[in-house]
């Protein structure tokens, strides 16, 4: 798979970031980051610091008023478009009238094209390997939040995507559902895309990260180094 169908890991690389709220005022400032393809950068910091902010940017959901970002040769805008990004966000929510299986089986479906019998193969995969396979006939409000934390990143990663963000995905889950998503997460099986996620708790991921990026109300700290390799 190539940087041309949108499915292989793309490197990260940004350089003096800057975006702004709906008021003009400046949420993140002076942003330098960078993480191989394949890696993991962990963006910690405390609530407010523009670590959601950032995900935005990266998503394409935010515009960027200064500076550079590129997935690859990509801007984040170019890497949306060809499907390359998946975002889990903290206020996403699954298909209310889907079941699990169907929340992760419609991307592979409809996004992807997959005919019907890979795309159930998949699905399946997918649920076994975050641990719901047997709730994957549920609907969503018979999960426990933690559950649904876990299918929403199952959804985004069917697509195989080459970035993967997570905006603080462990916040939610009991301390199994934890090893599960570390698993999922840890190289060299597990990640297979470049993963850029947020931290309320730095220690969640920070032996598994290979960049670890502080902010602070939208700066990095510069008491600290910004980007700490692994």
């Amino acid at each position: 798979m190539t940087q041309d169908d949108g499915s292989a890991a793309l490197p990260v690389r940004m350089r003096g970031v800057v975006a702004l709220d709906g008021t003009g005022r400046r949420i993140l400032d002076g942003i330098d980051a960078s993480v191989p393809a394949r890696g993991l950068l962990l963006v910690t910091g405390s609530g407010g610091a523009g670590k959601s902010a950032l995900l935005q940017v990266l998503a394409a959901a935010l515009p960027l008023r200064a500076g550079e970002i590129r997935m690859g040769g990509w801007t984040p805008a170019q890497a949306v478009r060809r499907r390359a990004v998946a975002a889990v966000f903290q206020h996403d929510a699954l298909l209310a009238g889907f079941t699990v299986f169907e929340n992760v089986l419609l991307p592979l479906m409809q996004g992807l094209g997959l005919p019907r019998r890979p795309a159930f193969l998949r699905a399946q995969v997918l649920l076994a390997q975050f641990g719901l396979i047997d709730e994957m006939h549920r609907p969503p409000r018979r999960l426990s939040e933690g559950q649904r934390r876990r299918a929403l990143v199952a959804r985004a990663m069917a697509v195989q995507p080459a970035v993967l963000l997570l905006d603080d995905v462990l916040a939610a889950l009991d301390d199994p559902g934890r090893a599960l998503m570390r698993r999922v997460l840890a190289p060299p099986g597990g990640r297979l895309a470049t993963v850029v996620a947020t931290a309320t708790r730095a220690g969640d991921l920070r032996d598994l990260a290979d960049a670890h990026l502080v902010l602070e109300r939208g700066v990095p700290l510069r008491d600290a180094p910004a980007i700490e390799a692994r």
